[in-house]
């Protein structure tokens, strides 16, 4: 149900946003073009396809600057330096610093109908250890960070310090494609 809601709502935006400009900006040229007899589905299609970009630009914009997270590279010496790294966990951004605690370097391979070879992936999967101010560990957040073998560079191990930027997906997974490693001073996954 969701899905759908969200899906109306984007068709409606890009209605607004995209589909009325495009169209009054090509029947204001019609007299010069001569005639725009373009369907309107894909004066739809161009709304929709807009509208996903400007929202794609927007969407990163507002992650850079919002909240108060600074660069991996800013925040390493704090970290390195604190004897007992309590870390921390943000939900809503994706965002988690922790100490790795289990982890399990995995390559999982896979081949599809239309590929001639088969595509190797480098997966690490770990728990992020949140602990409360005595030390106790008060939550793990499991992560997942997935790649493709051959742009894979850096590794984690038990104990490390990190910070993963990505998705929780429904499973209640922290997806990712890269992390930085804090212990290493280098980034884990694919390469940027």
């Amino acid at each position: 149900m969701a899905k759908v809601v969200k899906l109306l709502g984007l068709l409606v935006i890009s209605i607004i946003i995209a589909f009325i400009p495009t169209f009054i900006i090509a029947n204001s040229f019609k007299s010069s073009i001569g005639s725009t007899s373009m369907p309107y589905f894909l004066w739809g299609i161009l709304s929709i396809v807009i509208t996903l970009s400007l929202r794609r630009l927007w969407s990163k914009g507002l992650k850079r600057e919002t909240g108060s997270w600074e660069s991996p590279e800013q925040m390493r010496a704090q970290v390195i330096n604190t004897p007992q790294f309590v870390g921390r966990f943000d939900k809503d951004r994706g965002l988690l610093e922790s100490t790795a605690r289990m982890v399990e370097p995995d390559r999982i391979q896979y081949q599809t109908v239309w590929m001639s070879q088969p595509k190797e992936l480098s997966v690490i999967r770990f728990r992020g250890e949140i602990l409360d101010q005595n030390g106790s560990p008060l939550e793990y957040i499991p992560v997942e960070i997935k790649g493709e073998n051959r742009k894979w560079v850096g590794n984690i191990v038990d104990g490390d310090r990190v910070r993963v930027e990505g998705e929780i997906e429904k499973d209640g997974i922290l997806h990712s494609k890269t992390a930085f490693n804090y212990s290493t001073n280098s980034w884990v996954g694919e390469r940027r």
